[in-house]
């Protein structure tokens, strides 16, 4: 029989008379015991493992000797980023363990298994066993995800007087250049200013693995701001910008057509 951690008691009589059972395996800390939880005639053995508590009193209520029976098992993970990033291990569905911590195990063949992380490639799952006294070790190496950025600029005027484009404060590309080698998520794009010509606003793009994405982005012809005015009581009191225009150099002037009056 074994017991996880989650049993803190067993009752009264639970296995009174039950001179088969060889083997008793405690997960966790020592359990309260009720009066004749093993009963007569019961010569179990109790196993438990290094570092949980409450034996010696166990012990004086049941008649049984527990024994010490553990092994250990330590997994350093890699590289230092994907640890940064939050992978973790675990053991036997357990709960997530930090990179090289160590824990207290029965001996026997256990299953290790890795958290997934985005950007990451999960290491495969892997059964390890564990040997009395000994503590083993097992690795679990993430492989980090890369993808490609292109990006393609238009109209083609732009491009010829020199628009270009830059991922996450890198170096210039011309329109429809490809960035390899960028780690999967986010990232953002910018673009060089040209005279005469509206820049195009900054992109966040996301990358995925192992695939290129293609994004687009338009720089616009030089043309006029346009705007509605509003009026009240017959005074102009405010504007509303319906285009911004693009590729003043200097501060424009604005001219009110349309309506008729004066003042």
């Amino acid at each position: 029989v074994t017991f996880p951690a989650s049993v803190t008691s067993i009752g009264n009589t639970a296995f009174y008379g039950c001179s088969n059972l060889t083997s008793v395996y405690f997960q966790g800390n020592a359990p309260s015991v009720g009066t004749s939880s093993f009963g007569y005639d019961n010569k179990a053995t109790v196993y438990y493992l290094l570092g949980t508590t409450g034996w010696a009193a166990f012990s004086a209520n049941t008649g049984l000797t527990p024994v010490q029976y553990s092994g250990s098992l330590q997994v350093p993970i890699s590289p230092p980023g994907a640890v940064s990033a939050g992978a973790q291990w675990q053991v036997d569905s357990g709960a997530g363990q930090a990179s090289g911590s160590v824990i207290n195990l029965f001996p026997g063949i256990h299953a290790v298994a890795f958290t997934t992380i985005a950007g990451w490639t999960t290491p495969t799952n892997q059964a390890v066993t564990v040997n009395l006294n000994q503590t083993t070790t097992a690795t679990g190496t993430y492989v980090q995800q890369f993808g490609n950025l292109q990006v393609v600029l238009s109209p083609a005027g732009s491009v010829s007087e020199g628009a270009q484009w830059q991922v996450d404060g890198g170096a210039w590309q011309n329109s429809g250049a490809t960035v390899s080698g960028l780690t999967v998520g986010n990232h953002t794009t910018a673009f060089k200013p040209i005279s005469g010509w509206g820049t195009p606003a900054s992109q966040v793009v996301p990358v995925t693995f192992n695939q290129t994405t293609t994004n687009t982005a338009t720089y616009l012809l030089p043309h006029t701001a346009t705007a509605t005015a509003i009026w009240t009581n017959g005074f102009v009191v405010a504007i509303t910008i319906t285009d911004a225009g693009c590729g003043y150099t200097n501060t424009p002037l604005i001219q009110i057509v349309g309506g008729g009056g004066s003042g």
